[in-house]
């Protein structure tokens, strides 16, 4: 898809997410969201590894922010072209995506750089990933770009749903 066809989507979708958060909007329910505590992200996803995600397997999400001080395009290439391939040897993990933030399409702050998502097969697959010698030369090249600290994360079960294929 051409850059300027993909600009005017994003602005689109942007338009009705903006829509969709206003306190006056009936399709809400205020009793279901925080609209002090929502926001949007809008990503690029850019393919880290590229492997095939196994039936019922476990995603892990990652809410990514930039070193304080860092410049964002320098976040970015460091991300994609340093941590990705390092990353991607942490033999375990099926599938990594790495969702750069796409603030010019938001409208409203975006509190994180990306996302980091990576499939695994089970849950003790992501486990013996951290015991690797790869998993630890990722950890200590995050310095290089992330904050100290934790950041967010989210770990799920994908499970097909057996209507979806009906």
């Amino acid at each position: 898809m051409e850059e300027r066809t993909y600009q005017t989507l994003m602005k689109a979708q942007a338009a009705s997410l903006a829509m969709q958060t206003e306190a006056s909007d009936p399709r809400r329910p205020d009793d279901l969201i925080d609209r002090e505590r929502m926001t949007v992200l809008i990503v690029t996803a850019h393919v880290a590894k590229d492997g095939e995600i196994p039936p019922s397997s476990v995603k892990n999400v990652e809410f990514v922010s930039r070193r304080p001080g860092m410049e964002t395009k320098h976040f970015f290439d460091y991300w994609q072209d340093v941590h990705g391939p390092i990353a991607r040897q942490i033999e375990y993990i099926r599938r990594y995506e790495q969702n750069h933030a796409r603030p010019e399409y938001s409208p409203v702050r975006q509190p994180y750089d990306g996302l980091a998502i990576t499939w695994f097969a089970s849950t003790a697959d992501m486990r013996a990933g951290t015991q690797t010698d790869a998993y630890q030369v990722t950890r200590a090249d995050e310095p290089n770009f992330l904050p100290d600290g934790h950041l967010p994360i989210i770990v799920s079960r994908e499970i097909l749903d057996s209507r979806a294929s009906a």
